[in-house]
């Protein structure tokens, strides 16, 4: 059973687990955090807190990006941080292809608990509020866990399309809107 988690907007109480978080995923041999709002690119976890809140607005958002939110998947009972999400509120060109509105990751020694499903539910929850009730989620195509993850919060696919910067191919799944 999948304990509850919550999103939680990133807060310097979270500097100690954030670095544990990021050290996890370089210890995996994971390069770039998947749903990290570009963690990975900052020595200070102050200044990627500075960077994440200027990345809500579309006036000080980061040159070509798109507003949008990363938030913590902290589980409930103990408050750790077992995965990140970032939410996009609109697309561009290269997000309609193969980005998507959502980008996750899970912290390594915590996947396969159902995090990923539970943080992907609370996000598309989150996209609702905003107005968008239609939602791109993709993945890569090697990635079957995630494509799980997203077929199970309703993802239908709708193709697989080369993504010359990762040079891997990328699932595009679609998930409507529904009423709990």
């Amino acid at each position: 059973m999948t304990q509850s988690i919550l999103l939680v907007s990133p807060a310097l109480e979270h500097e100690a687990d954030a670095a544990d978080y990021v050290a996890d995923c370089f210890s995996a041999g994971e390069m770039h955090i998947h749903g990290g709002g570009a963690i990975e690119e900052f020595d200070r976890y102050r200044d990627w807190l500075a960077f994440n809140e200027r990345n809500k607005s579309g006036d000080t958002v980061r040159p070509g990006w798109v507003p949008g939110e990363t938030f913590f998947g902290i589980r409930e009972h103990d408050g750790r941080i077992v995965g990140m999400i970032n939410l996009r509120y609109s697309l561009s060109e290269y997000l309609l292809q193969t980005g998507g509105h959502v980008g996750y990751s899970v912290r390594p020694r915590e996947r396969r608990k159902g995090y990923a499903s539970e943080m992907l539910r609370k996000a598309l929850e989150i996209l609702k509020s905003k107005g968008i009730t239609r939602a791109l989620v993709t993945c890569d195509e090697d990635n079957p866990a995630s494509a799980g993850t997203i077929k199970k919060n309703g993802g239908v696919l709708e193709n697989c399309v080369w993504d010359d910067e990762d040079k891997s191919w990328t699932q595009r799944y679609w998930i409507e809107a529904i009423d709990n």
